[in-house]
């Protein structure tokens, strides 16, 4: 029974594999596959493991049911089988069961579906597509949806139709995926083709004519062509390249025409040999050739031998015609490898083959040879020679220094035997040419020429054995800067003026005068008044320059008047403005004069312009007291009138607390009594009159608030 749970098993195994091969392979699945698929239960735990009843759950029931299954009192089929082996170990156990029931009371979560998406239907460029997210754990549909359409995408412009002389293209842009036409465009013709000829030649400053024949379409061209802006355009023009042996030619010829208006000759640069070339290849018996070439035109000189290279017979091409023994030498035919002559070598003796051990009977020293005895399998007692161990250098002592003349000597001793053991030569140092001349340049002894004008010869001096470096020194086409020469010492005021010698013509090199340092700066004496300062005049005084004598001179500024007291000439008053001054204590200067501001105005009387009424207020004018100017002009309650009758009052009417009021009254001749009251108790006092005009004195008392009322009945 147990191996029969155990094939089932298997068998589901192979069942999911082979869909999980479909999923994940790239294989095609179409709608009618997916739709035979179950959806998942629950989107957020996957139930792959323990729902062996499938019913969507996994419960109690399904724990007893695998543990039943573990003891082989139920029997499950292949699919519920696969569900039921939780821990994946390929057997139904107890541990299956323990853990379904951990599932079935949420002591443990189910997984997370484990998604992989599917193409179904390929989205183009004009169509949706559709795709589905299967769980691979429990094979099962999570979610099926669709997917937008691609875009269109741009691959590269390409010629549909090429164009011609006289005809134009056709260019278009495809999609990179459905090949649908894009864009189109037009590409322009190519125009004819072909060099233009000029029959009567080209000019400069003249129009003339040129013709050609398209080389691709054959059309014939006739028109003219005008002369250049610029005239003639000249450039050099190299005919004949100058070589080593002979001269070169170039000539001035103008772009546009071509024609030439002088000639330049080039003068041949020389041989230049600095490349060692083999002439002669050498061969295994006979000698070759090398020299030195020119880099410029491969002329060889210097040519000395070259050693044969010997015959090189040491290659696998070979016949052994006498095998060696440990006895006598053998014999073999060779071949060299470069020439393929053969010829017979000797074989080396072979090593003896010795049983057991070499005895030392001698043992080897530094420089003379042991012995050794031992038994040969093949020849018996034999003997051979120890090499002498050889001097073992550590230690070298200099007993001669090298120069740049000769070459130096060095002694080794042994560390073994303490002997001297080797001496060896010390190379030669080199030349040390580094002789220089005051300014830092290195010196170059001319033998001839002068450097900065023409080429010439000349050597440098090993400052160590005095040999002497000859060779061509170049002219340097310009002058060379070696000492300096003074033309004009400085001054206070300017600097010295210096100019370079050419260190080869030993001429002024005009270009480099100039100034050098500073100026030398005045010595300046003690400061001297020459005009004394005044309150309000500048002094001034000098100094001379105890070398050249110029004079140097400043103002002293002037001291400045010192103010003394203000004068008070005119008081201010309310009707004109003060006036003061000031003047300086030393010179007496007037040095300000200052107006004060008017003094204010003190009121004084109040006359009446225009009485109040009961429907409207009067007007007054207020006087100063000190120069009786009117200060001001404000409405006028103080006296109120009643009755029907109109007064005018006099302009000296003062209605201030003493003053004297006085009126005339229009039309007065039915008039029966005249009165003024004023203050609390409004008590009626008569208003005296003479001649027409009645007067009032204004109670002393009255306050500034009380209105005197006049009653005219």
């Amino acid at each position: 029974m147990k191996n029969k749970l155990v094939a089932l098993f298997f068998a589901a195994i192979a069942l999911t594999c082979c869909f999980a091969v479909t999923a994940f392979a790239g294989l095609e699945l179409d709608s009618e596959d997916i739709s035979e698929l179950d959806k998942v239960e629950s989107i957020y735990e996957c139930y792959c493991y323990g729902d062996v009843d499938k019913n969507g759950n996994v419960t109690s029931a399904d724990a007893r049911l695998i543990l039943r299954a573990s003891v082989e009192l139920e029997e499950l089929d292949a699919a519920a089988f696969v569900k039921a082996d939780i821990d994946g170990d390929g057997k139904l156990t107890a541990a299956d069961a323990r853990l379904a029931l951990r599932l079935a009371v949420g002591l443990d979560k189910f997984p997370e579906h484990q998604l992989e998406e599917i193409v179904i239907v390929p989205a183009t460029c004009t169509t949706e597509g559709m795709s589905v997210k299967i769980c691979t754990a429990c094979v099962k549909i999570y979610a099926q949806f669709n997917t937008p359409s691609d875009k269109h995408v741009a691959g590269l412009w390409e010629t549909e139709t090429a164009p011609s002389c006289i005809a134009e293209g056709k260019a278009v842009m495809r999609c990179v995926f459905c090949n649908e036409v894009m864009k189109e465009t037009t590409i322009s013709k190519t125009g004819h083709t072909g060099e233009w000829t000029y029959p009567e030649g080209k000019s400069c400053f003249d129009v003339v004519p040129k013709n050609r024949t398209c080389t691709v379409c054959g059309n014939y061209e006739e028109t003219t062509e005008n002369p250049p802006a610029d005239g003639h355009n000249y450039f050099w023009v190299t005919i004949e390249e100058n070589t080593c042996t002979e001269n070169g030619l170039d000539v001035y010829r103008c772009k546009h025409c071509g024609q030439e208006s002088k000639t330049l000759e080039t003068k041949a640069h020389g041989h230049l040999y600095e490349r060692s070339v083999i002439t002669k290849e050498p061969t295994c018996t006979e000698s070759g050739e090398k020299g030195d070439q020119c880099v410029f035109c491969g002329d060889v000189i210097n040519i000395t031998e070259v050693t044969p290279l010997g015959h090189d017979y040491d290659n696998s091409h070979y016949k052994v015609t006498k095998e060696p023994t440990c006895a006598e030498t053998g014999t073999a035919d060779v071949i060299c490898s470069t020439c393929g002559e053969a010829k017979e070598i000797e074989l080396e003796v072979l090593p003896h083959d010795i049983v057991g051990e070499w005895t030392e009977t001698v043992a080897a020293t530094c420089d003379t040879d042991g012995l050794a005895e031992g038994n040969c399998r093949y020849c018996g007692p034999v003997t051979k020679v120890i090499a002498a161990t050889g001097h073992t250098v550590s230690k070298w002592v200099n007993v001669k220094a090298p120069t740049c003349a000769e070459e130096g000597i060095r002694q080794g001793y042994c560390s073994v035997c303490g002997n001297e053991a080797a001496e060896e030569k010390i190379e030669k140092l080199p030349h040390t040419f580094n002789e220089k001349d005051k300014n830092g340049n290195l010196i170059v002894h001319r033998t001839s020429g002068i450097l900065c004008k023409e080429d010439g010869e000349g050597y440098l001096l090993c400052t160590g054995c005095g040999f002497k470096k000859y060779g061509i020194i170049k002219c340097l086409g310009k002058c060379e800067a070696g000492e300096t020469k003074v033309i004009k010492e400085a001054t206070c005021t300017d600097a010295k003026i210096t100019v370079d010698i050419c260190r080869y013509c030993k001429e002024e090199i005009a270009s480099t005068e100039g100034a050098s340092g500073k100026p030398l700066g005045h010595k300046w004496g003690e400061w001297a008044d020459t005009k004394a300062a005044t309150c309000s005049e500048n002094g001034s005084r000098e100094k001379v320059c105890t070398v050249c004598g110029e004079v140097k001179s400043e103002p002293i500024p002037a001291t400045g008047h010192k103010a003394g007291e203000i004068y008070v000439v005119t008081e201010a008053s309310c009707s004109e403005e003060g006036l003061a001054t000031v003047s300086c204590t030393v010179c007496g200067t007037k040095l300000q004069t200052i107006r004060t501001d008017k003094l204010p105005h003190t009121p004084g009387k109040t006359v009446i312009e225009s009485a109040a009424t009961a429907t409207g207020d009067g007007t007054c004018s207020v006087y100063c007291s000190v120069c009786n100017e009117k200060i001001e002009t404000k409405p006028f309650t103080r006296i109120l009138v009643e009755g029907i009758y109109e007064i005018e009052f006099t302009e000296d009417s003062d209605v201030t607390a003493g003053g004297t009021v006085s009126f005339t009254i229009k039309n007065a001749a039915s008039i029966t009594f005249v009165r003024f009251a004023y203050g609390v108790d409004g008590t009626e006092t008569d208003i005296a009159e003479t001649d027409g005009v009645y007067s009032f004195t204004v109670p002393a008392d009255i306050a500034e608030t009380d209105v005197i009322t006049i009653r005219i009945f």
